[in-house]
């Protein structure tokens, strides 16, 4: 089994007892080489950064509800320099943007805790169009979180020229149909 960095919900019974054993632990990101990793919480949610080398760090959004047996990890995103600080800014139950300080300013990173395969039920959009397909009909459903998580994931992982161009494409599809 490949090693990873684990985040865990110690027990503390008390300020002068030691932490009780964790019971369940989650991968939030590969072993790091060098020993540095950064951490935001906001209510049940947890954004760690976990460095993988000198300039590449890890990031992954981490559900933490009371009960820590449900411990669950999103999806992890690699940050191509470094990351002097974090925020987490949610959006919704699932979805949350990471505000991410590096030396060349700062960077907007969207976090979706579903990592997709859960949300989509067996579809794997791989273009811009075919997010803003799937992300149309989460919306015409009812269900704006997920068309917002895709979204999200969606400019994560194709980058916003991809996105924009889709996004104008599929509105003079709707101008011209209609």
């Amino acid at each position: 089994r490949r090693q990873s960095a684990m985040l865990t919900r110690l027990a503390l019974p008390s300020r002068a007892a030691p932490p009780l054993e964790p019971s369940t632990a989650v991968a939030v990101g590969p072993n790091p080489m060098l020993p540095r990793g950064l951490m935001t919480a906001c209510g049940d949610t947890a954004v760690t950064a976990v460095q993988v080398d000198n300039e590449r760090f890890c990031i992954c959004m981490v559900n933490m509800p009371h009960r820590p047996a449900q411990l669950e990890a999103g999806v992890q995103q690699i940050v191509e320099f470094g990351i002097v600080g974090l925020s987490l800014l949610p959006e919704g139950v699932s979805v949350g943007h990471v505000q991410v300080l590096t030396p060349h300013g700062l960077l907007s990173c969207p976090q979706d805790m579903l990592g997709g395969d859960k949300e989509l039920k067996g579809k794997n959009p791989s273009t811009a169009d075919a997010f803003l397909q799937a992300a149309s009909e989460f919306f015409d459903a009812g269900q704006e979180d997920q068309a917002s998580a895709l979204c999200g994931r969606a400019f994560s992982q194709l980058g916003a020229q991809a996105m924009l161009g889709a996004v104008e494409r599929r509105t003079q599809h709707l101008l011209d149909s209609g």
